[in-house]
C-alpha cells in the first residue's frame, strides 16, 4: 500500500483531465469564510492546497501512521483524528486568511475540491479497512466542528506552518486524551491565541521561546511579553545580542537578528533551525535588502509600512517565509488602493503571485469580461514562452506580449518558473497523449530514422563522407527541437571538423553553421549541447588554417547574420561556472570581433561584460585569460568599445593577467596587444597608469627580448599610452624607454617593430624635454635613423621616423647636434623626395627640418644636402594641407636665418609658396605666424625685398596683422617683416599705399609691455621713415611718434629698443614738423637718456648723435637739447669712440647745428667739445662729411673770442686748412672752411697762424675754384678781409694772387651785399699802407667794383663805410687818385657822407678819402 504522499499525487492525476480556466490552470484560490458551510466545506480549492502542504510537511508523521496499520482501533482513530485536525487546521487557516474577504465561487472548482477531499477520505478507508465507522464519525466531527465555529464566530489566528512535527504530534495526543471525556467540548473550546501571546520573547530565566510557541500559556503575564518584545525590538534596531544573520541580495548585505524571534514567528525559520542542521546564517540572494528588512522588522513588532509599487515582492517573500497574516494584510492594503489607472498592472501582478483575492477584486469591480478574456490570452501566451526564460531574460514570441509594458518584471521569473512546474507536469501529460497519437499515425517514423542515422554516424565518426555530413546537417535543420538529434549532430560536426581541414570545408559547404547556432538557442539548458556546439562553432569562426584574416572576418559576418553573437553571449551568461563553455564561447567572440560591425554588435548585446566576468572568475585558467584578453583586444579596436571596457572595469583583469602569468609569452603578447588598443582612448591611458598597467608591459619586453610579437605589441602599447603627458613621465621612471630602443636594435630587419618603435619614441619625446635627453643618453636616436635608412621604401617607418626626429629635436639643441652628427638629416630629406605624394611624410619631414634648423650649423647642412627644395615642393604639391603649410613656412623661417639660405630660397622660388599659403589660409594663425617670420628672415637679402614686392607679398603681412591684432607672435613677426622689406625705397612707398604703417603703430599701442613687438615696431618705423618724406608725414599723422617715445621710456635698459627707437626718431626728425612734434611729445629726453645709459654701445651712440643732429635744426630744439644736457653725451660719445667714423660724423654734425646758438657755443667749449671735433677731422681726413661738419662746427664755435683762442691752442686751424686742401672740389667743405677761417681770423694771432699754415692759399684756391658759389665767395672775402689786417698777410695775399678773386667775386655778384661788403673790406685791408697792393688793385681794375658797390647800395652803411675806407687807402697812390676820379668815385663818397651824416666811421673815411684824392693836381 502506498504512503500518503503518493496518494496525494494520485489525487492530482485525477484532476489532470479537467480543463481549467487560465486562472485556475496556474493558481489556487482562497475561499471567503462566509461562504464556508456544511455543503461547501469541500469546495475550497485552497483547503485542498493547504491540506496537501500540511500532509507534505507531516510526511514523517504519516509514515509512522502507515507503519502502525495493524494497531488497535484507538490508534487508527488517533490517526484519523490527526487527519481531521489537519483538515480542521487548514480550514481555520483559510477562515482567518479570508476574513472580511469575498470570493466568487465557481462550480467547476468546487467539484474538484470535493473530489480531493473525498479521495483523502478514501485513502483513510483503505488504510483502515476495519474502521469504516470511525471514518464516518470523523466526517461528522468535521462538519459539526465547522458549524460550531460559524455559529460562535470564533476568531482564530493562524498557527505557524513551520512548527516542528514532533510538537504537533504531542499536541494531537493531548487532545485525543481529552476527547473521550468531552469531544464536543474540545471542539468548541479551541484555544484563542493572540499574536502577542504566540510571539513572546525569552524571559530573564531563559525560557525557550519554542516552548512558549508549543504551549501557549494563558498564565504568562502579558505585560512581561510586551516588555520582552520591546527589548528585542530595540536590540534588533541597534544590532545588539544578535545570534543570527541573514545575507540578502547579490552583494550579501547583512541583517543581524534574533533566532528566537524568527523561530516563534515563522515556521520557515523554525523548520530551518530545528529540522535542518542548525546554522547561524541564511543566504537569500534572490531577494532585495529593502524588501527583506521591513518584513523581518514586522516579525518583531507586527508593524509594516506598505509600498504599493513593491507589493508583489512583499507578497512573494511573505509566502516564502509562510507568513499568512502578513499576506492577508498586504492583500487588504492593496485592495484599498486599486483604481482604474492601476488595476491592469495590479491584476497581472496578482495572477503572477497567485493572489486570487486580488485578481477577483480586479475582475469583479474594474475589468469587463471581454477584457478579462484578452488578458487571460496574453497570460496564456506568456506562460507558453516561460521555458525560454533564462537568467532573467526571455524571448518574446507573441507581439501582444512583446509590446505589453505591464508584464511581471524579470526578477519574478524564477518564482514563476517554480510555480510553473505543476503546469509543466500537466502539459507533459498532454504531450504524452500527442506523442501516442503521433506514434499511431507514424508521424515520428522519419524522426526515428534520423535519430538512428545520427547514432550510426556518431559511432563511425572516422569514416564519415560528404553525404553523411550533408545528412547530419539536414537532420539538424529538419528536427530542431529533437534534443537527441541535435546533441548527436553537434557531436558529429564537432568531431568531424577536428579531423582535418577538408572536413571543415565540407561542413561549410552545406551551411553547417546555422544548425549549430539554432541548437544553442533551442536547448540553452543542455550543457553538453552547448559545449559541443561551441567547440564546433569555434572552429568555423576561426576560419580554416590556410585562410587569411579576411576570410575569418567573413565567417564572423556569417555568424552575425544568423544572430549567432547573441546566442554565444547568452551561453556565456547561462554557464558562468563552466570553464569549458567560457573558454570556447569567448574564443568565438574573439574571432567574430575581427569584423568592425560585429564589435559594435557585441557591445550592443552587452557581450563585453561576461568576458570580463569570466576573466575575474577564473584568474588561474590560462586559456580563459588568454582568449579573454584576445577578445578584448579585438573588441577594443572600436572606439566606443574602448570606453565600455573601461566602464566595465575590464582593464584591470588584463593587467592582473599579465602580472599573474609573467612567463606565458602568449598571454604577454595579447596583454600588450589589448592594452595597446584600449590605450587609444585618453581616459583609458590614465586608467592604465592608475592601475599600474605600464609596468607589466615593460617587464614583458624585458623578459622576452627575443619574442618579436611581444616586442612589437609592447612598443605599440607604450606608444599609445605615451600620448598622455603624465604617462610619458611614468614610462621614463619605470625605465620603459630602454626596452623600446633595445627592441629596435635587436630586430633591425623587422619592419613592424621598427615602425612601432619609432612611433613610441615619437610620443614619448613629445613635449617632455627630460625624455628627449633620456633617449639621447640611451643612444635611441641612432636606431631611428638606421630604421629610416634600412627601409627607405616603407612609408610608415619613414613617417614615424620623421615624426620621432621632429619631437626629439624640438627645443633641444644637443639633440639637434646629435642628429646632425649621426647623419640624421639626410634620411629625412630622402624620405620627402621619395614620397612626394605622402602628406604625412611631407608634414613630418617639414616639421623635423623646421626643428632641426634652429641650430645654425644644421641650417647650412640642410642647404648642403639640398633639403630646402623638398620643403618648397611639398608646399606647392599640397597647397590645401594646412599642416604642411604650417611646418613648411616654419622650416623656411628658421633656414632663412642664414644669408646664403636666403638666396637659395629665392633661387628655388620658395618665396611664392609662403605668400600663397598666407593668402590661402588667412584665418590660420600658425601659418600667418610662420609666414610673417619666414618673409622677415628672407627679406634680409636686398634682392629678396624686391622679389617679395613683385610677388605681392607685402599685402598678406599687413592683412595678417590686421586680422589678428591680439596675436603677439604675428604682430612681432609682421613688424619685423615690414621692417626688413622697408629697406627698399619702392617697398616703402608700397607699404604706405597698402596702409601698412597703421598696423605697426596699433601693434605697439596694443602691446606696450611686449619688448619684441616694441623692438620690431621701432625698427619698422625706422626703416619706413628712412627714405620717403611722405612716410615721415604719415607716421606723424597716424600718431606713430608717441609709441616710439613710450617704448624707449618703458624699456630704458633694452638696448635693441633704444637703438631702434633712436634710429626711428632720427629718421622721422628729418621733417621740420616732426622735429617740433618730437619735442612736444618730450621725445628728446629718452634719446639723451639712452646715450647716457649705454655709453659703450656704439649703435646707440651713433643713432643718438644722429637723432640729436636732426632735431637740432630747429632753434627751440637746440635750446631744449642744451637744457636736457644733451650736448655732453655727444661729446662723450666722440671721445669714447674716436675711431667710429659714423659717431664722429654725426657728432660733428650735431655740434655743428647746436653751435649756431650762442649759448651752445659756450657750452661746447665748457664741455671741452672743441677738441673731439678737431680730433675727428684729423682722424678721418678723407671723410668729407666729417670734414664739412667739423669745419662748420668750428666755424660756428669760433664766433666766440675765447673759442677762437681755444681752437688755435688745440691746433684746430690746421685740420680746416687740410680739409680745404684735400677736398678742393667739395663746395661744402670749402664754404665751411672759409667760414671757419673767416671767424678764426678775427684774432690777430690766428691771422698769423693761418698764414703760417698756408691757409691764405687755400682760401684763394677755393674762391678761384667756385667763382659762382656765393657762400664760398662771401666767406672767402670775409676771411681775406680779416687776415689782411696783418701786414705780412697783405703781402702774402698779393703774392698768392689773392686780390683778383676778391675783385672777381664783387664783379660776379654785384647784388650780393655780403660779398660786396666783405670784398670792399678785404680790398680796404689789403691796400692799407701797402703801395704795391694799391697798384695791384688798380691794375686788376679793383677800384671800379668798389665804386659800383657804393653806388648800388647807397643805403647799406656797412658797404658805404668799407667802400669809403677802401677808396681812402687806395687814394694814397697818385695814379689811383686819378683812377678814382676817372671812375667817378668821388661822387659816391660824397653821397655816402650825405646819406650817413651821423656815422662817424663813414664821415671819417669819406673826409680822409677826399683829402687824399684832393691832393691830385687835376682835382
Amino acid at each position: 500500500m502506498s504512503d500518503s504522499p503518493k496518494e496525494i499525487n494520485s489525487t492530482k492525476k485525477s484532476n489532470s483531465n479537467s480543463k481549467p480556466k487560465p486562472n485556475s490552470k496556474h493558481h489556487s484560490k482562497q475561499i471567503d469564510s462566509k461562504q464556508i458551510d456544511s455543503k461547501q466545506n469541500s469546495n475550497s480549492k485552497s483547503n485542498k492546497k493547504n491540506q496537501n502542504q500540511n500532509q507534505n510537511q507531516n510526511q514523517n508523521q504519516n509514515k509512522n501512521q502507515n507503519q502502525n496499520q495493524n494497531q488497535n482501533q484507538n490508534q487508527n482513530q488517533n490517526q484519523n483524528q490527526n487527519q481531521n485536525i489537519n483538515i480542521n487546521q487548514n480550514q481555520i487557516q483559510n477562515q482567518n486568511q479570508n476574513q472580511n474577504q469575498k470570493y466568487k465561487s465557481k462550480s467547476k472548482q468546487n467539484q474538484n475540491q470535493n473530489i480531493n477531499i473525498n479521495q483523502n477520505q478514501i485513502q483513510n478507508q483503505n488504510q483502515n479497512q476495519n474502521q469504516n465507522q470511525n471514518q464516518n464519525i470523523n466526517q461528522n466531527q468535521i462538519q459539526n466542528q465547522i458549524q460550531n465555529q460559524n455559529q460562535n464566530q470564533i476568531q482564530i489566528q493562524n498557527i505557524n506552518q513551520n512548527q516542528n512535527q514532533n510538537q504537533i504530534q504531542n499536541q494531537i495526543q493531548n487532545q485525543n486524551q481529552n476527547q473521550n471525556q468531552n469531544q464536543n467540548q474540545n471542539q468548541n473550546q479551541i484555544q484563542k491565541i493572540t499574536f502577542q501571546e504566540i510571539y513572546s520573547k525569552e524571559k530573564s530565566q531563559k525560557i525557550e521561546i519554542s516552548k512558549l510557541y508549543q504551549f501557549p500559556s494563558q498564565e504568562l503575564n502579558k505585560f512581561l511579553i510586551c516588555e520582552l518584545l520591546s527589548n528585542y525590538k530595540t536590540m534588533f534596531q541597534n544590532e545588539e545580542n544578535c545570534d543570527f544573520i541573514i545575507y540578502v541580495g547579490k552583494n550579501n548585505q547583512k541583517i543581524p537578528c534574533h533566532k528566537s524571534i524568527l523561530n516563534s514567528r515563522s515556521r520557515f525559520f523554525y523548520k530551518n533551525h530545528h529540522e535542518k542542521s542548525e546554522t547561524e546564517e541564511l543566504y537569500l540572494p534572490q531577494f532585495e535588502y529593502d524588501i527583506v528588512k521591513p518584513i523581518i522588522s514586522f516579525l518583531y513588532d507586527l508593524e509594516f509600512k506598505f509600498d504599493l509599487n513593491k507589493f508583489e515582492k512583499y507578497f512573494q517573500l511573505s509566502k516564502y517565509f509562510k507568513l499568512t497574516s502578513l499576506i492577508i494584510k498586504i492583500e487588504k492594503e492593496v485592495s484599498e488602493q486599486i483604481n482604474e489607472k492601476n488595476v491592469i498592472p495590479i491584476y497581472f501582478k496578482s495572477i503572477s503571485i497567485e493572489s486570487i483575492y486580488l485578481s477577483n477584486i480586479c475582475e469583479k469591480e474594474y475589468i469587463d469580461p471581454i477584457q478579462i478574456q484578452e488578458l487571460n490570452n496574453e497570460i496564456r501566451d506568456f506562460y507558453f514562452i516561460i521555458d525560454n526564460i533564462k537568467n532573467n531574460q526571455f524571448i518574446y514570441l507573441n507581439p501582444r506580449i512583446q509590446n505589453n509594458p505591464i508584464l511581471p518584471s524579470t526578477d519574478q521569473f524564477q518564482l514563476i518558473n517554480e510555480k510553473n512546474k505543476e503546469l509543466q507536469q500537466e502539459n507533459q501529460k498532454q504531450k504524452n497523449k500527442i506523442i501516442k497519437m503521433k506514434k499511431e499515425l507514424e508521424i515520428f517514423k522519419p524522426e526515428r530514422k534520423a535519430h538512428q542515422d545520427l547514432e550510426n554516424f556518431k559511432n563511425q565518426i572516422s569514416n564519415l563522407n560528404e553525404k553523411s555530413i550533408e545528412e547530419t546537417i539536414i537532420y539538424m535543420k529538419q528536427y530542431p527541437i529533437n534534443q537527441k538529434i541535435q546533441e548527436n549532430g553537434c557531436f558529429i560536426l564537432q568531431k568531424f571538423a577536428k579531423e582535418n581541414e577538408d572536413n571543415q570545408i565540407e561542413i561549410k559547404k552545406f551551411n553547417g553553421i546555422e544548425p549549430l547556432i539554432n541548437v544553442m538557442n533551442n536547448f540553452p539548458n543542455n550543457e553538453d549541447i552547448q559545449i559541443k556546439a561551441s567547440e564546433a562553432l569555434l572552429i568555423f569562426s576561426g576560419g580554416l588554417k590556410s585562410e587569411e584574416i579576411e576570410n575569418r572576418e567573413l565567417q564572423g559576418i556569417e555568424i552575425s547574420k544568423l544572430n549567432g553573437i547573441k546566442t554565444i553571449i547568452n551561453t556565456i551568461n547561462n554557464y558562468p561556472n563552466n570553464q569549458i563553455i567560457q573558454e570556447k564561447s569567448i574564443s568565438i567572440l574573439t574571432n567574430i570581433a575581427i569584423n568592425s560591425e560585429n564589435r559594435i554588435e557585441i557591445r550592443n548585446l552587452k557581450g563585453i561584460e561576461p568576458i570580463i566576468k569570466a576573466m575575474n572568475n577564473f584568474p588561474n585558467n590560462q586559456d580563459i585569460q588568454k582568449y579573454g584578453c584576445w577578445a578584448l583586444k579585438n573588441i577594443a579596436a572600436d572606439n566606443e568599445n574602448k570606453i565600455e571596457i573601461r566602464n566595465l572595469k575590464g582593464i584591470e583583469p588584463i593587467i592582473k593577467l599579465m602580472n599573474n602569468f609573467p612567463n606565458n609569452q602568449v598571454i604577454q603578447k595579447y596583454g600588450c596587444w589589448a592594452l595597446s588598443n584600449i590605450a587609444a582612448d585618453n581616459e583609458n591611458r590614465i586608467e592604465i597608469r592608475n592601475l599600474k598597467g605600464i609596468e607589466p608591459i615593460i617587464k614583458s619586453m624585458n623578459n622576452f627580448p627575443n619574442n618579436k610579437d611581444i616586442q612589437e605589441k609592447g612598443c605599440w602599447a607604450l606608444n599609445n599610452i605615451a600620448a598622455d603627458n603624465e604617462n610619458k613621465i611614468e614610462i621614463r621612471n619605470l625605465k620603459g624607454i630602454e626596452p623600446i630602443i633595445k627592441s629596435m636594435n635587436n630586430f633591425p630587419n623587422n619592419q613592424d617593430i621598427q615602425e612601432k618603435g619609432c612611433w613610441a619614441l615619437w610620443n614619448i619625446a613629445a613635449n617632455n624635454n627630460e625624455n628627449k635627453i633620456e633617449i639621447r643618453n640611451l643612444k635611441g636616436i641612432e636606431p631611428i635613423i638606421k630604421s629610416m635608412n634600412n627601409f627607405p621604401n616603407n612609408q610608415d617607418i619613414q613617417e614615424k621616423g620623421c615624426w620621432a626626429l621632429l619631437n626629439i629635436a624640438a627645443n633641444n639643441n644637443e639633440n639637434q647636434i646629435e642628429i646632425r652628427n649621426l647623419k640624421g638629416i639626410e634620411p629625412i630629406i630622402k624620405s620627402m623626395n621619395n614620397f612626394p605624394n605622402n602628406q604625412d611624410i611631407q608634414e613630418n619631414g617639414c616639421g623635423a627640418l623646421n626643428n632641426l634648423s634652429f641650430n645654425e650649423e644644421n641650417k647650412i647642412e640642410i642647404r648642403n644636402l639640398k633639403g630646402i627644395e623638398p620643403i618648397i615642393k611639398s608646399m606647392n604639391n599640397f597647397p590645401n594641407n594646412q599642416v604642411i603649410q604650417e611646418k613648411g613656412c616654419g622650416a623656411l623661417l628658421n633656414i632663412a636665418n642664414d644669408n646664403e639660405n636666403q638666396i637659395e630660397i629665392r633661387n628655388l622660388k620658395g618665396i611664392e609658396p609662403i605668400i600663397k599659403s598666407m593668402n590661402n589660409f588667412p584665418n590660420n594663425q600658425v601659418i600667418q605666424e610662420n609666414g610673417c617670420g619666414a618673409l622677415k628672415n628672407i627679406a634680409f637679402d636686398k634682392e629678396n625685398k624686391i622679389e617679395i614686392r613683385n610677388l605681392k607679398g607685402i599685402e598678406p603681412i599687413i592683412k595678417s596683422m590686421n586680422n589678428f591684432p591680439n596675436n603677439q607672435v604675428i604682430q612681432e613677426k609682421g613688424c619685423g617683416a615690414l621692417s626688413n622689406i622697408a629697406l627698399d625705397n619702392e617697398n616703402n612707398i608700397e607699404i604706405r599705399n597698402l596702409k601698412g604703417i597703421e598696423p605697426i603703430i596699433k601693434s605697439m599701442n596694443n602691446f606696450p609691455n611686449n619688448q619684441d613687438i616694441q623692438k620690431q615696431g621701432c625698427w619698422a618705423l625706422l626703416n619706413i621713415a628712412a627714405f620717403d618724406k611722405e612716410n615721415k608725414i604719415e607716421i606723424r599723422n597716424l600718431k606713430g611718434i608717441e609709441p616710439i617715445i613710450k617704448s624707449m621710456n618703458n624699456f630704458p635698459n633694452n638696448k635693441d629698443i633704444q637703438e631702434k627707437g633712436c634710429g626711428a626718431l632720427l629718421n622721422i626728425a628729418a621733417d621740420n614738423e616732426n622735429e617740433i612734434e618730437i619735442r612736444n611729445l618730450k621725445g628728446i629726453e629718452p634719446i639723451i637718456k639712452s646715450m647716457n645709459n649705454f655709453p659703450n654701445n656704439q649703435v646707440i651712440q651713433e643713432k643718438g648723435c644722429w637723432a640729436l643732429n636732426n632735431l637740432s635744426f630747429n632753434e627751440k630744439n637746440k635750446i631744449e637739447i642744451r637744457n636736457l644736457k644733451g650736448i655732453e653725451p655727444i661729446i662723450k660719445s666722440m671721445n669714447n669712440f674716436p675711431n667710429n667714423e659714423d659717431i664722429q660724423k654725426q657728432g660733428c654734425w650735431a655740434l655743428n647745428n647746436l653751435s649756431f646758438n650762442e649759448e651752445n657755443k659756450i657750452e661746447i667749449r665748457n664741455l671741452k667739445g672743441i677738441e673731439p671735433i678737431i680730433k675727428s677731422m684729423n682722424n678721418f681726413p678723407n671723410n668729407q662729411v666729417i670734414q664739412e661738419k667739423g669745419c662748420g662746427a668750428l666755424s660756428n664755435i669760433a664766433v666766440d673770442n675765447e673759442n677762437e683762442i681755444e681752437i688755435r691752442n688745440l691746433k684746430g686751424i690746421e685740420p680746416i686748412i687740410k680739409s680745404m686742401n684735400n677736398f678742393p672740389n667739395n663746395k661744402d667743405i670749402q664754404e665751411k672752411g672759409c667760414w671757419a677761417l673767416n671767424n678764426l681770423s678775427f684774432n690777430n694771432e690766428n691771422q698769423i697762424e693761418i698764414r703760417n699754415l698756408k691757409g691764405i692759399e687755400s682760401i684763394i684756391k677755393s674762391m678761384n675754384n667756385f667763382p659762382n658759389n656765393q657762400d664760398i665767395q662771401k666767406q672767402g672775402c670775409g676771411a681775406l678781409w680779416n687776415i689782411a689786417f696783418n701786414e705780412e698777410n697783405q703781402i702774402e695775399i698779393r703774392n698768392l694772387k689773392g686780390i683778383e678773386p676778391i675783385i672777381k667775386s664783387m664783379n660776379n655778384f654785384p647784388n650780393n651785399q655780403d660779398i660786396q661788403e666783405k670784398g670792399c673790406g678785404a680790398l680796404k685791408n689789403i691796400a692799407a699802407f701797402n703801395n704795391e697792393n694799391q697798384i695791384e688793385i688798380r691794375n686788376l681794375k679793383g677800384i671800379e667794383p668798389i665804386i659800383k658797390s657804393m653806388n648800388n647800395f647807397p643805403n647799406n652803411k656797412d658797404i658805404q663805410k668799407q667802400g669809403c675806407w677802401a677808396l681812402n687807402n687806395l687814394s694814397f697812390n697818385e695814379e689811383n687818385k686819378i683812377e678814382i676820379r676817372n671812375l667817378k668815385g668821388i661822387e659816391p663818397i660824397i653821397k655816402s657822407m650825405n646819406n650817413f651824416p651821423n656815422n662817424q666811421d663813414i664821415q671819417k673815411q669819406g673826409c680822409w678819402a677826399l683829402l687824399n684824392i684832393a691832393a691830385d693836381k687835376g682835382k
